[in-house]
């Protein structure tokens, strides 16, 4: 509680100068003011256990507002997991499918090379039938590379 001591204003004031039936005035208006300023701008008991227990809701609100965070991350982790589990069976089932194109290739290839071998074999054969069958086919296949003229 504050306290205001209207005697000792009195004093002072008359000590300036003041006649005491004023500055007796004076002291009790100014002490009238002061008590009502501190009668409107103090915090009763009341109202600081009234703001206690606003803060107590507000950190029981808190309270609960984290709990829905933590739940919510939680099922967020769950279908991270979730998804990151169905692209890596994704991942692995492309790469399956990768590997086993690779293969067919590997046989696409292996085919050409035997077909090749095949062309070049018949060709051979139908180089040296022509040759043997004709002389003059000898001659201009000399003549064609160069070895005669």
């Amino acid at each position: 509680m504050i306290t205001f001591d209207t005697l000792k204003l009195a004093k002072r004031l008359r000590d300036a100068g003041l006649p005491p039936s004023q500055a007796e005035a004076i002291a009790e208006a100014e002490a009238e003011a002061l008590g009502e300023f501190v009668w409107n701008n103090l915090a009763t008991k009341g109202d600081v256990s009234g703001l206690k227990a606003d803060i107590a809701d507000l950190r029981g609100d808190i309270a609960e507002v984290k709990g829905e965070i933590t739940q919510g991350q939680a099922q967020l982790e769950g279908k991270i997991v979730q998804v990151q589990a169905r692209l890596e069976g994704q991942i692995a089932e492309l790469r399956g499918e990768i590997a086993e194109l690779r293969g067919e290739f590997g046989k696409i290839d292996a085919r050409f090379e035997r077909i090749d071998r095949k062309f070049t074999l018949l060709f051979l054969v139908l180089m040296f039938t022509i040759i043997i069958l004709n002389q003059n086919a000898l001659e201009f296949l000399a003549r064609l590379i160069g070895l005669a003229r």
